[in-house]
C-alpha cells in the first residue's frame, strides 16, 4: 500500500480545527515590532522570531521557512 500526501495546506487546517491552533495568532506573534519594521524596510533575508533559537527566511516580505539558528 502505498503513502498518503499531505499539503502543508491540509495540515495546517488539521491543526486549526482540530487542535484548536489559532495561525493568525501565531503570525501575530511571530516577529517583534522592531523585526517587523527591518522587514519592511529590507524585504529579504533571515530574522529572528519570537521565540528564541529560530530564524525565519523572507523573501519580497513573505516568511518563506523557518530554520533553527
Amino acid at each position: 500500500m502505498s503513502k498518503i500526501a499531505f499539503t502543508d495546506h491540509a495540515i495546517v487546517r488539521y491543526l486549526e480545527r482540530c487542535y484548536g491552533m489559532d495561525v493568525e495568532a501565531i503570525k501575530d506573534e511571530m516577529f517583534s515590532p522592531r523585526v517587523q519594521a527591518a522587514i519592511a524596510k529590507m524585504g529579504s533575508g533571515k530574522f529572528p522570531t519570537a521565540i528564541g533559537g529560530c530564524k525565519a527566511v523572507i523573501k519580497d516580505r513573505v516568511v518563506i521557512t523557518v530554520t533553527p539558528s
